[in-house]
């Protein structure tokens, strides 16, 4: 069944967003805080057309044909340099608000929310937070979310062969 605007994103699909920042990239390999960071990254949601609190744009892998084209795409249309991506399933980044076992102290989802541009776009959303659980958010998406630089993409495309990975859905 297509997705419709609002909807959750499919348990099995990876969320992702471009990294358009070369030195959010620690020595380790892993993200530095600042990718979570800034004025603009977690967003107040418009509370007029959305039910839940904060978004950070992404998009979602099965509605994505080519991720790299994809990804350059996008660091074009904003005169920007492709970096990498970041990514993490949807089941995991689904929470209760628990703050149990990897679960964050505030209700979590993907939702996805098409753009006439982008009809792949969806947002990592939060619920019942305010400006003031930011430092929270980030911190626990620090935690959660994986990232690769551009010439690992390959294995973000490799999730497409799991069993479960849903087919396109609009």
């Amino acid at each position: 069944m297509p997705l419709s605007d609002s909807d959750p994103a499919d348990q099995h699909d990876i969320w992702t967003r471009v990294i358009t920042v070369g030195k959010h990239w620690n020595a380790d390999g892993t993200l530095h805080n600042a990718a979570f960071s800034g004025r603009n990254v977690i967003a107040e949601a418009d509370q007029a057309r959305r039910h839940w609190s904060h978004e950070l744009s992404g998009d979602l892998l099965s509605l994505i044909p080519n991720l790299r084209l994809h990804s350059e795409g996008f660091c074009a249309r904003w005169r920007q340099e492709f970096h990498g991506t970041m990514f993490q399933t949807v089941e995991n980044l689904r929470t209760d608000g628990s703050g149990d076992s990897h679960q964050s102290p505030f209700p979590t989802d993907v939702r996805y929310t098409p753009r006439e541009d982008n009809k792949s776009h969806s947002d990592f959303v939060t619920f019942g937070t305010t400006d003031d659980h930011k430092k929270e958010i980030r911190d626990w998406l620090q935690e959660m979310i994986q990232a690769v630089k551009p010439e690992k993409l390959s294995a973000i495309c490799s999730l497409r062969l799991t069993p479960n990975f849903p087919a396109k859905s609009t």
